[in-house]
């Protein structure tokens, strides 16, 4: 089966800002921390990605950047809030295109 995936525009750095209210983009895990994503319900329901899902963000010319889904009816529909750092990863600048996909890891029995 083919792998669902949605165009989403990089927010720009007001959005990422007000991401930050709502967590923004790193979530402490432990002593750690995990990078997350901010998905529209729409826009994770039509790419099949639940809360805690691992998604992939793709932009041309950058390296894929991985994060969990954080299902989030405060972000704009068909946009993800990046700081610089994923900006810088993605080599995307604000509204610059992107491709959101999920990554599914196989069930073992």
């Amino acid at each position: 089966a083919a792998r669902r995936t949605l165009e989403v525009v990089a927010a720009a750095e007001a959005e990422a800002e007000a991401a930050e209210g709502r967590g923004g983009a790193y979530e402490r895990v432990g002593r750690g921390t995990k990078r997350v994503v901010r998905l529209h319900p729409d826009d994770a329901a039509a790419i099949g990605v639940e809360e805690d899902d691992m998604t992939e963000l793709l932009a041309e010319g950058g390296a894929p950047l991985r994060a969990w889904a954080r299902i989030d009816p405060g972000t704009a529909a068909g946009t993800v809030a990046l700081d610089a750092r994923g900006r810088a990863v993605l080599r995307a600048e604000a509204g610059a295109r992107l491709l959101a996909r999920p990554l599914h890891t196989p069930r073992l029995a």
